[in-house]
């Protein structure tokens, strides 16, 4: 994904993004299944990591406890600890608390209409 783009498109994105390491684990592993990379849990973190440059320049400035809470989910998928199989995916305390983390960002951007511009 490029930096460039409209307000709208990074909005959207990240939320598809986040949503996605919301869902349960199940749901994330037929998600995973329907891409094609069934047990590459590495990809949900690679999606994030993906989108991740271009929206914390827009949200740095605009809204700060969205970007908090979106930085949080960064940190916590950057872990040395977290495992990246399907297992951990499943059971783990690590991946249980980024659902939680991308749940809460999913309910900011509900409240987020507004990126920063680009420029």
């Amino acid at each position: 994904m490029s930096a460039g783009g409209s307000e709208a498109f990074w909005l959207s994105t990240t939320r598809e993004v986040v949503d996605r390491l919301g869902w349960s684990a199940p749901e994330q592993l037929a998600y995973l299944k329907a891409l094609g990379v069934a047990g590459s849990v590495d990809e949900l973190g690679l999606e994030f990591d993906d989108i991740w440059p271009a929206v914390k320049t827009r949200l740095s400035t605009v809204n700060e406890e969205l970007f908090r809470h979106l930085e949080a989910v960064h940190t916590a998928l950057d872990r040395d600890t977290l495992r990246w199989d399907v297992e951990s995916l499943a059971h783990s305390q690590e991946w249980q608390e980024i659902r939680e983390l991308a749940r809460k960002v999913s309910e900011l951007l509900d409240d987020e209409s507004e990126m920063k511009p680009d420029t």
